[in-house]
């Protein structure tokens, strides 16, 4: 784990369902469905497709959008992750470096992960969401005009920024991956980007939840650093 730089995907990654989605479906008309299917189909890139989309929603109040994600759960075993590297970085005497890469928006990362208690460690890269008077504006400060993918945010440009010399471990879901998932060393993919994966012939590890990413770490590092099974998973 010394040489070694975590990204990790957020929604539906380290949450159990999309955030964006989810709160999409809650308070948004039926038009962002329609948008939903324009970027799904690669008409337009996700930057585009949130903001239409969250001109879905006529009014929101603060209070609604402050209790959202008390009923937004993460993955079970994801705590245990956070306590494996933990482990690793007072053994190794090494801070481990873990991003959150997300095209999602600060305001459910964070909020979710002040719920959970999870502050160390994370640095969050993601677009961010402005609240005024019942509306909601997405913006955009990772954004970079030559991406492929014309997503929000480029996750490829921040990787390819911090990683330096260090080998990459990356975490991901969907399609906001793909990209991100070809820079990296080691890669646990589940859902679409294990799909994609396995039709691009791209070398990967599946994962259903973050117990299966917790059992690779200790039978490949745990065992080489005396840490007992039970510690980790």
């Amino acid at each position: 784990m010394k040489n070694i730089t975590i990204f990790c995907d957020f929604d539906g990654t380290i949450t159990k369902k999309d955030t964006v989605d989810h709160f999409l479906s809650v308070f948004a008309n039926n038009n962002w469905l329609e948008i939903e299917k324009l970027w799904k189909d690669g008409k337009i890139g996700s930057k585009e497709c949130l903001i239409k989309q969250f001109e879905c929603i006529d009014y929101i109040s603060e209070n609604q959008l402050d209790n959202f994600t008390e009923n937004i759960e993460i993955d079970d075993y994801f705590i245990n992750f956070i306590e494996i590297l933990n482990i690793f970085e007072n053994l190794n005497r090494k801070k481990t470096d873990i991003y959150i890469v997300s095209d999602g928006f600060d305001f459910f990362i964070n909020s979710i992960l002040k719920k959970y208690g999870i502050k160390k460690f994370f640095k969050v890269f993601s677009n961010k969401l402005n609240f005024n008077k019942g509306k909601l504006t997405p913006d955009f400060p990772f954004h970079n005009p030559n991406c492929k993918k014309k997503s929000g945010l480029c996750k490829c440009e921040i990787i390819k920024k911090i990683k330096k010399e260090r080998r990459v471990l990356y975490i991901g879901d969907g399609t906001s991956d793909i990209c991100a998932s070809r820079l990296a060393d080691i890669l646990f993919a589940k859902d679409s980007l294990a799909e994609y994966c396995d039709k691009n012939n791209i070398n990967h590890i599946k994962f259903k939840t973050f117990k299966d990413i917790c059992e690779y770490l200790y039978l490949n590092l745990g065992e080489k650093l005396d840490v007992k099974n039970e510690m980790l998973v």
